[in-house]
């Protein structure tokens, strides 16, 4: 798994902080990479979330068709029911 480019950078300013012996850059250049490290992680949860939701919303967009295609016509007002389910709402 590449490294994010701050990752990167915070690793690179280590090296230079221990080389030269500057302990506060030092310091620094650990926080930076402690936040790079956290940063990439949430990216990470919150891509694998959106894929999550991109796959249950196909499986449920699969599953309305095969039930409309085996269903018999709505009428207007089961359609109106059916839709304001769909959009969140209590259809009563």
């Amino acid at each position: 798994m590449p490294a994010t480019k701050p990752v990167v950078q915070a690793r690179s300013q280590i090296g230079v902080a221990v080389r030269t012996g500057n302990k506060a850059l030092e310091t620094e250049a650990r926080q930076n990479l402690a936040t790079a490290n956290i940063e990439a992680a949430v990216s990470k949860i919150e891509a694998a979330a959106e894929a999550r939701r991109q796959k249950a919303a196909k499986k449920l967009e699969e599953y309305i068709a095969q039930v409309v295609a085996a269903a018999p016509p709505l009428t207007e007002a089961q359609a109106a029911r059916v839709a304001a389910l769909l959009h969140g709402g209590a259809a009563k």
